[in-house]
């Protein structure tokens, strides 16, 4: 018995479904390291950017306001703490000058980096674990140092934070 099919019939295949998927599949692998660069790239580009801006809003509110700016790593978002660089930020009052934030000090603003690719890490100097930016200037007197970005993927910077509060970014080869 002959089969009759309409000529309008369309539709795909086992066959042809199996070569599409298995196209795609060399694809997805040849792309995903690419994938993994760029949105490394993307990660240190964005670390920097935000980091100089946090920052830079910590001078300005110091001064505008004439209150003492502190800055620290923060895991929790609400203390300080020395391994906190990588996961964020908190920007708060200082009233007292430790350098801590004390649950009486108010947080003025936080940032969460969430990094994937890389870590954070401050050096200041005289072995800080905080800036402290001044109420009459907005600068951070002996708060100067460089945040360390190390990369997965040999994308390593350093944002420089100077004496007098001005911020740089220098790609750097080793971390």
């Amino acid at each position: 018995m002959k089969r009759i099919t309409p000529k309008h019939a369309v539709g795909f295949t086992l066959v042809e479904l199996m070569v599409t998927l298995a196209i795609l599949a060399i694809i997805v692998i040849t792309a995903l390291p690419n994938f993994q660069n760029l949105m490394a790239s993307l990660e240190a580009k964005r670390v920097s950017t935000s980091l100089s801006t946090f920052i830079r809003n910590s001078k300005q509110r110091a001064y505008v306001h004439h209150q003492r700016i502190g800055l620290c790593g923060s895991s929790n978002s609400s203390s300080c703490d020395r391994t906190g660089w990588s996961t964020g930020m908190i920007m708060f009052h200082d009233n007292n000058a430790n350098r801590l934030r004390d649950s009486s000090e108010q947080i003025v603003d936080q940032i969460r980096f969430n990094l994937r690719y890389g870590t954070l890490s401050w050096q200041g100097v005289g072995r800080t674990n905080s800036l402290l930016f001044q109420p009459d200037t907005g600068l951070p007197r002996g708060s100067n140092g460089s945040f360390t970005y190390c990369s997965q993927n040999n994308l390593h910077q350093n944002v420089i934070l100077s004496n007098m509060g001005h911020v740089r970014v220098e790609r750097i080869t080793t971390c």
